[in-house]
């Protein structure tokens, strides 16, 4: 028998296809129990599914004091998911400091950036998601 979802082989045993995770017609054969007469079988189609993270929204306050504070090493950018922009920061600072010039710039980088957050126009993380108040 084949997988009527995907057209991989299965077994008669097999509850779920182990290619699509589509639930099959056999009958289960823990409980003799056919699919059609499964009361939850609606909610269970899939026995791998699919993982949605759903991350909190940032803080704004907590992203712009990070900024103004230690903005030079670049922790509002890790915190906000900029890791990019955070690694450039810290690169910067530490190994600018050879020029002494590199923590003056990363720091007044990371001082506009977390009076930017705090103003609203960083309105977003790293991710797309919006900042909470």
């Amino acid at each position: 028998m084949y997988c009527t979802n995907c057209g991989a082989k299965i077994e008669q045993t097999m509850k779920y296809c182990v290619q699509c995770g589509q639930r099959t017609p056999f009958e289960t054969t823990q409980s003799n129990q056919s699919y059609n007469d499964d009361p939850f079988s609606k909610y269970d189609t899939n026995p791998y599914p699919q993982s949605q993270t759903v991350n909190p929204p940032k803080s704004r306050i907590v992203a712009g004091i990070l900024g103004i504070v230690v903005g030079g090493l670049g922790i509002h950018n890790f915190y906000l998911g900029y890791i990019e922009k955070g690694i450039a920061q810290i690169l910067l600072s530490t190994i600018g400091i050879i020029v002494l010039f590199g923590p003056m710039v990363a720091g007044i980088w990371g001082l506009i950036e977390g009076i930017m957050i705090l103003t609203k126009h960083i309105n977003v993380d790293g991710n797309g998601n919006p900042l909470s108040e």
